[in-house]
């Protein structure tokens, strides 16, 4: 039987990415987050999506900056369901990826929050469909 990590990494998507002269948290972005978030998109969105629906937020009535606006104040003021998209990304790290997290928890939930607040933005269309 194929060991955890191995069986993590495989499911992952292939982002290309450079990371010469990058800092150790930028490779973890890069090397960890970024295909973990791609991997998680279409959870991420029905989460959020039901979220909407649950609250009876008219989300689609809204106008463009208004949703990002929403979004935004949603990761930042909803600290249950923060910690639960944390949860969904930390969930699919390796041990020593989350070794990694573990040191540099703080830096490393910004990114995650920044990045979720970007993915959720450019796909606008896909929410509370």
């Amino acid at each position: 039987m194929e060991n955890r990590t191995t069986l993590v990494r495989s499911i992952r998507p292939t982002i290309k990415v450079i990371t010469e002269k990058s800092t150790p948290i930028e490779v973890f972005q890069s090397n960890s987050l970024r295909p973990i978030l791609k991997l998680q998109n279409e959870l991420i969105l029905t989460i959020f999506n039901n979220y909407i629906l649950d609250n009876k937020i008219q989300f689609i009535e809204l106008k463009e900056d208004k949703k990002k606006e929403f979004i935004f104040h949603h990761f930042k003021n909803n600290q249950p369901s923060k910690i639960f998209y944390l949860g969904i990304i930390i969930g699919m790290f390796t041990t020593e990826e989350y070794t990694f997290y573990s040191t540099n928890k703080q830096e490393i939930n910004k990114r995650i929050t920044t990045m979720l607040i970007e993915r959720l933005n450019s796909q606008l269309e896909k929410i509370s469909l």
